[in-house]
């Protein structure tokens, strides 16, 4: 019975042991890796942005290039519609107070 005994609070004790080393090593390493991580993290996030800055730039030279192409559009055919430099350019003013 007393081999039984000794050999349970032996269990235990290695046990206890065990769980004290582990948790050790989790007291010691676990900040760490949260550092990491969290570097990890704001890395990702300015590539994340530097990437979406690049498109939306790239977005926006291109509908600036259509807006200008339609502009330039829109004026030839305000030059074939009236005549007289004089009619266009009443026309263009009326038409930019508009928009304002």
């Amino acid at each position: 019975m007393e081999l039984r005994q000794s050999h349970t609070n032996t269990m235990i004790m290695l046990c206890r042991e065990q769980y004290q080393q582990e948790l050790d090593v989790k007291l010691r390493y676990v900040p760490l890796l949260y550092g990491t991580l969290q570097q990890l993290h704001a890395s990702s996030r300015s590539q994340q942005l530097h990437r979406l800055d690049d498109i939306h730039n790239k977005e926006v030279n291109e509908l600036k290039k259509k807006l200008e192409l339609q502009t330039r559009e829109e004026m030839k055919n305000l030059a074939k519609k009236h005549k007289e430099k004089n009619e266009l350019a009443r026309y263009l003013k009326k038409r930019l107070l508009s928009m304002i």
